[in-house]
């Protein structure tokens, strides 16, 4: 077997790769590439290519990657019980109470709370209070439009006293977490998957993957580089336009992540205008800063928390927040026109190691 090689939101129409939509392989080079698709998790579509010298490696990969995504889909759960299981929705149950929690959810939790300082507040885990308002509505009104409706003012300010992320309690000498406050709830939707993604690319890698892609619902992690052609990993970003079939880019990576996040992602419709699910913590309603953020990053935790911040700040903003994370670019879809990063346009020709 070779040494590990290098490192690496209901639509998922931002970052995709043009997979298959069945299980299949071929071969090359003396390499057999694998290619799979997988439903439920994350509640969306997961797509997946291995490259491998054997058929046994193949399905060993997809075998742990199946696993681990339905097992961190589970971790970080707000919405649902699992019997025998303690996850992000037991946490927000308990509020007010210390509870015994996997070391998965406190490496999650203290991830949320340095992007919370990284972002300046701007992403907060701990909005989950205001976010369920949000949640209900278009839960709704997708539902059924003809009972749309957009939460009151007066209850996202009453729900806003209870995001204070100080009252946040992480100990990980215990392996507990308290949220001190009773009527406080979490929120990880900003930052599990990516988080989750990382974490299955570093095992894969770990146990001797040297060639591959995750798309997790749009939540890209590229393993080293395509072996198969010897050249990187080719990624469509896609136009949320949908009157329009043209991408809005192409990237190509190594050992690299591409994540999107976009105001029309989980959108509803009220009185014909749309409410997106990216919600600012300053006005208590969806940012209208840009139609969608593309990050390009080392990390996949980092693309993603990246990607949801930079939608809720201006550009010049988003810029100074981008420049303190090295090796990490951006494209913004702002009133339909892309701008990107100096660093940006270098993914478009060939990656560089």
């Amino acid at each position: 077997m070779r040494g590990k090689r290098g490192y690496l939101k209901r639509l998922t129409l931002c970052v995709a790769l043009v997979l298959s939509l069945f299980s299949s392989f071929s071969c090359k080079n003396g390499l057999i590439r694998t290619e799979f698709n997988l439903t439920g998790p994350f509640d969306t579509v997961s797509s997946v290519i291995l490259v491998t010298e054997h058929q046994g490696e193949a399905k060993h990969y997809q075998k742990l990657i199946e696993e681990e995504l339905w097992r961190y889909h589970k971790l970080y759960d707000i919405y649902h019980d699992y019997p025998g299981l303690v996850n992000m929705k037991t946490v927000n149950d308990r509020a007010g109470e210390t509870v015994d929690v996997a070391p998965e959810i406190l490496d999650l939790l203290a991830f949320g709370v340095d992007v919370y300082e990284w972002s300046g507040g701007r992403v907060n885990i701990a909005m989950g209070s205001v976010l369920k308002r949000w949640h209900e509505a278009r839960e709704i009104s997708s539902h059924d439009p003809d009972q749309a409706f957009l939460p009151h003012g007066q209850d996202l300010e009453k729900a806003a006293s209870h995001i204070d992320i100080n009252k946040l309690k992480i100990d990980h000498d215990r392996g507990t977490v308290t949220l001190a406050d009773p009527f406080m709830s979490l929120d990880v939707g900003a930052i599990a998957k990516g988080f989750a993604v990382e974490k299955i690319a570093e095992k894969l890698e770990q146990e001797g993957l040297f060639s591959g892609v995750l798309d997790i619902g749009g939540n890209v992690r590229a393993i080293g580089k395509n072996e198969m052609t010897g050249k990187a990993w080719r990624i469509g970003i896609r136009n949320p336009d949908p009157e329009s079939s043209m991408l809005l880019n192409k990237v190509e990576i190594e050992g690299r992540s591409v994540v999107t996040s976009g105001g029309y992602e989980r959108l509803f419709l009220f009185q014909g205008e749309p409410y997106s699910h990216i919600v600012d913590p300053d006005t208590l309603y969806p940012a209208h800063f840009h139609d969608a953020v593309t990050i390009i990053a080392t990390n996949s935790a980092i693309g993603d928390f990246l990607s949801t911040a930079l939608m809720l700040m201006d550009m010049e903003e988003g810029r100074t927040l981008l420049a303190s994370f090295s090796g990490c670019e951006a494209l913004w879809l702002t009133d339909k026109t892309i701008h990107t990063s100096e660093g940006f346009l270098s993914y478009q020709g060939e990656a560089k190691p």
